[in-house]
């Protein structure tokens, strides 16, 4: 994910720091709008970002080929499929 190695210039960085794990597929449109929404939480959010292909994992696969996109916020909330902003937002918010 292209939010990962990133960093502020000029000081410190202040934002909250959020652990985030990105269940995803090729060819899934609704993983690409996710990851577009995760990019622009970018500024808000120090994010740390682990993407996993569910196809890859059989077990995984089973249980999320149907809720794809799944993100899961640590310490958190998640959320899953049609993601809007504001839902993304407040699982990152949830966050502890």
């Amino acid at each position: 994910m292209a939010l990962l190695g990133r960093t502020r210039q000029g000081g410190r960085d202040r934002r909250p720091i959020r652990h985030v794990t990105f269940y995803t597929k090729t060819g899934c449109h609704l993983c690409e709008h996710a990851e577009e929404l995760l990019e622009d939480a970018w500024p808000d959010y120090d994010l740390r970002v682990t993407t996993i292909d569910i196809t890859t994992d059989l077990t995984l696969f089973e249980r999320y080929r149907y809720d794809i996109p799944v993100i899961v916020v640590e310490g958190g909330a998640a959320v899953s499929g049609r993601i809007d902003a504001a839902g993304l937002r407040q699982a990152l918010e949830s966050a502890t």
